[in-house]
C-alpha cells in the first residue's frame, strides 16, 4: 500500500493561489544559517519534503529548531560537529551545501555524496575544483567524501559552468578564509542573489550577486537577523502552465513577476492573455495554440527546471514543438509515463520532439520532482481517471499540493494505492 493521487481530468480552474516561498533559495540560506551561532528566523519558507530532510540533518549537529507557519526558526548557538554519514544526506541534492558551511565551521567534513532525482549525471567536479582552490583537501572513497583545512585561502576561481550548487559551496567555505575569493563565471540565478542577500544581512562581505563575478571579502563574526525567502519561480511557472490550459482565470500571489519573464513572454508569444503586475499575475486559459521550439539554458534563460512541465503543457497543442534540453541528459524519461496515456513523442539525442495528443487517464508514477508535475498536468489535461503513483517526489518540492489544486476547483485526493 502507499500514498497516491487520484485525478479527475479536464477541470474548469478558478480562483487564487498564494505561491510559497523558494525550495532552492530556502535550502541555501537554512545551511547558511547555521554559521550565526545564535538565533535566526525565516519567514516564508515552504513546508515541503526537502526542508523537513535538511532539518532532520543539521539537528544531529545540536542544531535547535521550530517549524510553524511557514516560520522557520534556528538556534545553532550550541551547534556541535558530526559525521554526516547519515542516509538523509543520501536523500536529496542541497546537502552538499553542508560541505562549505561545515569548512567554515569546523575545518573538516565528511559527509555522503549527496543524491536527488535521477535526471542525469549532475557532476560536483565545479564544487571539487572551487574547493580544491581554496587549499582544502579533498579525499574520495566510494560514496563518501571527506574534506579538511589547516588553514582556507581565498583565491580566483574560475567555473567551467556557470553552476548554482558550486557557487553556492564556494562562498560558503570562502567566508572566513585568509583573503578575497573571487568566483568568475558564478551562477546568477535569482536564488543566488537571495542567498547572497541573507548572507550581508547576517554580517558577511559578498559584492557580485547576480554578475559573473562575485567576490567574498572574509569576515569573522556573523549575527541573527530576521529573513523573508524569496517566491518559488519554478512553482510559479507550474501553476501559470497549469492555468494556462485549465483556467477560466488564475490569480498567482506572493511571486516576483521579473523573475519569470523567460516563461512568460514564451506563453505571451503563444497567444495566452496574462494580466501581469509585480507581485502577483492573473492569466486565462487559451482555446488553442500552434507549436513552441524551446531550448533550456542557465538565467535568464528558459529554466531546465520547467522543462518537463512545459513538455506536458505542448501536447496540447495543434503543431509538433521541440524541445532542446541542454543540461540534464535524463531530463526527458519522464514522457515514457505520458506515453501511457497516449502521448506521442520523440527523443534523439538532447531533442524531444511532443506531437499533438489526445490523453486519457491511466496508472502513471513519477521518477523525480520535476517530471512528477509534468505527469500531473497531463492527468488534468486527460480525458477519466488518473492514479499518479510515487508521489513524494511531487511532494519534495511542492507545498500542499493536493490542498492547493483543491482550492481551485481541481478534482484531486490522496488515497491508498493497493498493487495488484
Amino acid at each position: 500500500m502507499s500514498k497516491c493521487y487520484e485525478v479527475i481530468g479536464r477541470p474548469n480552474i478558478n480562483g487564487t493561489i498564494k505561491v510559497q516561498g523558494s525550495k532552492n533559495a530556502a535550502l541555501s540560506i537554512i545551511v547558511a544559517a547555521l554559521l550565526v551561532k545564535d538565533v535566526v528566523v525565516l519567514d516564508n519558507v515552504p513546508n515541503i519534503k526537502d526542508v523537513h530532510e535538511l532539518l532532520s540533518i543539521i539537528k544531529l549537529a545540536n542544531v535547535k529548531v521550530s517549524f510553524i507557519d511557514n516560520c522557520l526558526i534556528i538556534d545553532s548557538s550550541e551547534i556541535k560537529y558530526t559525521s554526516l554519514l547519515v542516509e538523509q544526506v543520501k536523500n536529496f541534492r542541497a546537502s552538499y551545501y553542508l560541505i562549505g558551511a561545515f569548512l567554515t565551521l569546523f575545518k573538516k567534513v565528511e559527509i555522503f555524496l549527496p543524491g536527488g532525482c535521477k535526471i542525469g549525471k549532475r557532476p560536483i567536479d565545479q564544487h571539487i575544483k572551487g574547493l580544491n582552490s581554496l587549499n582544502i583537501n579533498l579525499c574520495f572513497n566510494n560514496e563518501t567524501l571527506k574534506a579538511s583545512a589547516s588553514t582556507i585561502i581565498g583565491n580566483d576561481v574560475t567555473l567551467d559552468i556557470p553552476s548554482v550548487g558550486a557557487t553556492i559551496n564556494i562562498i560558503l567555505a570562502s567566508l572566513c578564509a585568509e583573503g578575497k575569493t573571487f568566483i568568475k563565471n558564478a551562477a546568477k540565478e535569482p536564488e543566488i542573489i537571495d542567498f547572497i542577500s541573507f548572507l550581508n544581512k547576517i554580517g558577511a562581505n559578498i559584492s557580485g550577486a547576480g554578475s559573473e563575478v562575485i567576490v567574498v571579502t572574509p569576515t569573522l563574526n556573523f549575527h541573527k537577523v530576521n529573513y523573508s525567502i524569496m517566491p518559488d519561480r519554478i512553482v510559479t511557472q507550474t501553476y501559470l502552465l497549469y492555468g494556462a490550459l485549465l483556467a477560466d482565470k488564475l490569480t498567482l500571489t506572493n511571486i516576483s513577476t521579473k523573475d519569470n519573464y523567460s516563461l512568460i513572454n514564451t506563453l505571451i508569444n503563444l497567444g495566452a492573455q496574462i494580466d501581469i503586475r509585480n507581485n502577483y499575475l492573473t492569466i486565462y486559459k487559451f482555446s488553442s495554440f500552434e507549436k513552441a521550439n524551446i531550448k533550456t539554458g542557465v538565467f535568464p534563460l528558459f529554466p531546465s527546471d520547467i522543462q518537463q512541465i512545459m513538455c506536458a503543457f505542448l501536447f496540447n497543442g495543434t503543431s509538433v514543438s521541440i524541445v532542446e534540453e541542454t543540461l540534464f541528459e535524463n531530463r526527458f524519461i519522464f514522457l515514457e509515463e505520458i506515453e501511457k496515456m497516449g502521448g506521442k513523442y520523440f527523443v534523439y539525442d538532447n531533442k524531444a520532439i511532443i506531437v499533438p495528443s489526445i490523453l486519457k487517464g491511466q496508472i502513471v508514477s513519477c521518477s523525480d520532482l520535476r517530471g512528477g508535475a509534468a505527469i500531473l498536468l497531463s492527468c488534468l489535461c486527460a480525458k477519466g481517471t488518473s492514479i499518479i503513483k510515487n508521489v513524494e517526489y511531487i511532494e519534495r518540492g511542492y507545498e500542499n499540493i493536493v490542498k492547493t489544486l483543491q482550492s481551485i476547483n481541481v478534482n484531486i485526493k490522496e488515497i491508498d494505492y493497493y498493487e495488484a
